[in-house]
């Protein structure tokens, strides 16, 4: 999944809606996916985020559309950065919860059981099967 794609999941969590500084996310994230966004989530690596952070201190401010003296503060690219790593730290455990399931996983999601193991009950003969000669 990419940076870009799963963003669009990630702004749709419940906990991420809640935020008080939702919008400012929303910023850090367009920005982000500007830069990263055709990336998987797990092919992101240092040299990534330093060439990120270069070119972020590259850009222009942009105030009502255009294009001012002042550079992007060093603040700014580490908050955004902080973003990102936050929003990858999620991905993976999104797929780590919903991918790689084991057996009684899916009832201990729903609460059917509070420990895999209990999944099938040990009490329940297994079903013979008869076939006829």
């Amino acid at each position: 999944m990419t940076v870009a794609t799963w963003s669009e999941s990630y702004l749709q969590l419940e906990q991420v809606k809640k935020q008080r500084a939702l919008n400012r996310t929303r910023q850090f994230i367009t920005v982000i996916n500007r830069h990263v966004g055709n990336l998987l989530l797990t092919e992101i690596k240092r040299e990534h985020l330093f060439r990120f952070r270069n070119e972020r201190l590259q850009e222009h401010l942009v105030r009502a559309g255009k294009e001012r003296e002042k550079t992007i503060s060093l603040g700014t690219v580490a908050n955004e950065i902080s973003c990102l790593k936050v929003h990858a730290k999620q991905g993976e455990e999104m797929h780590q919860r919903y991918v790689n399931l084991k057996s009684g996983d899916v009832a201990k999601a729903f609460g059917i059981v509070e420990d895999c193991s209990q999944a099938i009950p040990k009490d329940v003969p297994a079903k013979q099967s008869s076939s006829v000669i």
